[in-house]
């Protein structure tokens, strides 16, 4: 037998174990686990909630909708850069009332493009005001806000401090943002 013909034979044997390796490996499945039952312990305690502490939840959790909204709009209205082509305006729309709504696709209309960066983060830190009367369907909320104000480059920023005023109305059983103005 010549060398060449040894060195083909080896090569082939190796070749075909790591095949048959290969093929043991992958038709070899994982053991299965039997599912067993996974006990939730209860939180209950015997404890039953009066009508007075639902409703005391339920009405907490109505307050807590428009403050929600008029925090989420804020931090979206508040921030916006010239690269996103007025991309904070266009996500609150959905969170406006068809009145400030079209306000707002005025001011896209409007807008131009700037040529330098600018760009402004903002953060509700602090809630300094928060009026509802949920029969009437109006909010009022206040709040202070941090804003990194970038000009020329991202990496340029400035902090400030502002405050914005939202006001809110119940609009098919939704609450939507119907002003905002800064301070």
């Amino acid at each position: 037998m010549t060398r060449r013909k040894k060195i083909l034979i080896i090569a082939g044997l190796v070749l075909l174990v790591i095949l048959l390796l290969l093929l043991l490996m992958w038709r070899a499945t994982p053991p299965s686990v039997p599912a067993q039952p996974v006990v939730v312990p209860s939180n209950n305690d015997g404890v039953i909630s009066t009508p007075e502490e639902t409703e005391r939840v339920e009405v907490r959790v109505q307050n807590s909708l428009p403050e929600t909204t008029a925090r989420i709009f804020i931090e979206r209205y508040g921030s916006y850069s010239t690269e996103s082509d007025f991309g904070n305006l266009r996500d609150v729309i959905a969170l406006a009332t068809p009145a400030f709504a079209a306000q707002l696709q005025a001011t896209i209309d409007a807008g131009q493009k700037g040529g330098e960066y600018y760009g402004v983060t903002t953060r509700v830190i602090a809630t300094t005001s928060f009026d509802m009367d949920a029969a009437a369907g109006r909010a009022s909320y206040a709040a202070t806000t941090q804003r990194q104000e970038a000009v020329g480059s991202a990496q340029d920023v400035s902090v400030k401090y502002q405050d914005i005023t939202v006001t809110l109305e119940k609009v098919g059983g939704e609450w939507k943002v119907s002003g905002a103005t800064w301070l």
